[in-house]
């Protein structure tokens, strides 16, 4: 949820340590738009890329070790009950995992991101993406809490359904175990059965999997969603706050679910420039715990090469990072690794998406 930010002390741009890309402008935007805001920070020195739909600067504030402010200027005006997804990027000393936060400031809307590598606070490197009420893809942000019954700023495009115990179903059958439910209802929906689930923790000592997409009848409707699990540092179960966001097909947007052995997962892809077809992707392991996922022609085709997010998928509390990423010859390349919570590499399945402004 938002606080005040009254009492914090918000820098110039000019003394930011990162500033962002120019903006489009209103003129060279079109209506819809997956994200209101992404950013992929690789240095101290640069952002890889940035967006911000206000079309005012982004730029990048240190706030303490491990800590980084992402200020995306008058986006606070513009972005309803926005939620926010960061995967870490790792080379070298880079972290493991990532967590971020939400809070406003005047007109500003301030992304916080926090890192770790080895349970230890590192500098920050990170794909970051925001989306809000306006997207056509359901997300929720949920509690730290044993019997919730209502999630955080949450979004559900397949209801009609205005009331809020309705509209979520939300279970803890375990220890760091978290169903969400979105009910769906409307005949307005895009396909609900073709979707990919994705998670982002909100505190920077747990690390958060998707277990798998879940569906179920709770007397009042048809609801889908996915089960989340979330560990400590050390890989035990443990509650943890998390963001959750179910990708469906989109505008702009191409996301495939991988298998350990470096395979498309069955049925499980989509690439707007292709559908449903798997040329739409090309995925390689390249050795242990380390995968490339190239999607093609989207870096042709879009405005830029968008951001990307990763969650690993299972219950072993592994997690996933980026190496880099890049555009060559029309297509994006994603470069990843994921890691047994003692740092390990490990072969692990995994979801990704990359979404840019249309």
């Amino acid at each position: 949820m938002f606080h005040s930010l009254k009492n914090l002390r918000m820098l110039a741009p000019a003394a930011a340590i990162a500033v962002g890309m120019v903006q489009p402008s209103a003129a060279q935007q079109k209506e819809f738009l997956s994200l209101k805001a992404y950013a992929e920070y690789a240095d101290a020195l640069n952002f890889v890329t940035t967006f911000n739909y206000a079309g005012q600067p982004v730029w990048a504030q240190e706030s303490g070790t491990g800590s980084i402010r992402v200020v995306f200027e008058g986006l606070a005006d513009l972005a309803y009950d926005p939620v926010v997804h960061v995967t870490p990027r790792q080379t070298g000393a880079g972290p493991d995992t990532c967590s971020a936060a939400l809070e406003p400031n005047g007109s500003h809307l301030i992304a916080e991101v926090k890192c770790r590598k080895a349970g230890a606070l590192v500098s920050p490197r990170f794909s970051l993406m925001i989306a809000d009420a306006t997207s056509d893809a359901p997300f929720a942000s949920v509690a730290e809490c044993s019997g919730c019954t209502a999630p955080g700023p949450s979004h559900n495009p397949w209801s009609r359904i205005t009331a809020e115990e309705t509209l979520y179903v939300i279970q803890r059958p375990s220890a760091g175990r978290t169903r969400v439910y979105f009910r769906v209802d409307s005949p307005l929906t895009t396909d609900t059965n073709n979707t990919l689930p994705f998670v982002t923790p909100a505190v920077n000592n747990r690390r958060c999997q998707v277990a798998g997409p879940i569906a179920g009848d709770f007397g009042t409707g048809t609801y889908r969603g996915a089960e989340v699990h979330c560990t400590d540092l050390a890989g035990t179960p443990a509650w943890a706050p998390f963001y959750l966001l179910i990708v469906p097909e989109t505008f702009e947007t191409a996301w495939a679910q991988v298998q350990a052995n470096g395979k498309l997962f069955p049925s499980r892809f989509y690439n707007s420039e292709f559908g449903r077809v798997s040329t739409g992707f090309e995925v390689s392991r390249k050795s242990v715990g380390r995968y490339r996922i190239r999607f093609r022609t989207v870096g042709s085709k879009w405005s830029d090469g968008g951001a990307v997010k990763v969650s690993s998928v299972g219950t072993s509390g592994a997690s996933c990072a980026l190496e880099s990423t890049q555009v060559h010859l029309g297509d994006q390349i994603t470069d990843l690794r994921c890691m047994h919570p003692d740092g390990s590499l490990i072969d692990s399945a995994f979801t990704a998406v990359v979404s840019s402004r249309n």
